[in-house]
């Protein structure tokens, strides 16, 4: 998206400043997902309205920046609600095709930047807390592999037994330098 786009609401004018935190955990679509994306547009425009709370976008990246290319004025409306992170995950989650690892590997990663615990999260996403506990491992302690396992590279179960070694590792270490 560029880094500053207009939309229009109820006939005012909204810049959008920003991407929600949130939002932006999730992967953009990309080749003939995205492609065919812009082609429906173009030919049907856009049925569902990208959502914006106080310049933030919170849903609709890939339509927004589809309607840009397609040279359709994007439709928009004012998120009303009063929790802007479940809402963000929680209509960006359910949307998606994405694996159960990805959803976890997401909605942990969605703790960190939002004020809200794995099991508040857990109930917002979907995700069982044992899999948002595993994704949390490995956010902790195989960091450089979250990125491959929310682009679907890599499966959460795979990063998350690599993250484990890790982690029994470290605690071998310390438990060895406490002697």
């Amino acid at each position: 998206m560029k880094p500053v786009q207009a939309v229009t609401i109820d006939g005012e004018i909204i810049t959008i400043k920003s991407i929600h935190p949130v939002a932006d955990l999730f992967p953009y679509l990309d080749g003939d997902e995205y492609s065919d994306l812009v082609a429906s547009i173009r030919e049907h425009g856009q049925h569902t309205a990208v959502v914006v709370h106080d310049g933030v976008l919170l849903d609709g990246r890939n339509r927004l920046r589809a309607c840009v290319d397609a040279g359709v004025k994007p439709l928009a409306a004012e998120y009303t609600g009063d929790d802007t992170d479940s809402y963000a995950l929680s209509v960006n989650i359910d949307r998606r095709h994405l694996s159960k690892g990805q959803r976890a590997m997401i909605a942990a990663k969605a703790c960190s930047v939002s004020e809200q615990t794995l099991r508040e999260m857990s109930a917002h996403s979907g995700v069982s807390a044992t899999r948002l506990g595993e994704a949390s491992t490995v956010l902790k302690h195989a960091p450089e592999l979250v990125e491959s396992v929310i682009s679907g590279a890599q499966s959460l179960d795979d990063a998350y037994g690599e993250a484990r070694q890790r982690k029994q590792a470290q605690q071998t270490s310390e438990d060895e330098a406490k002697r």
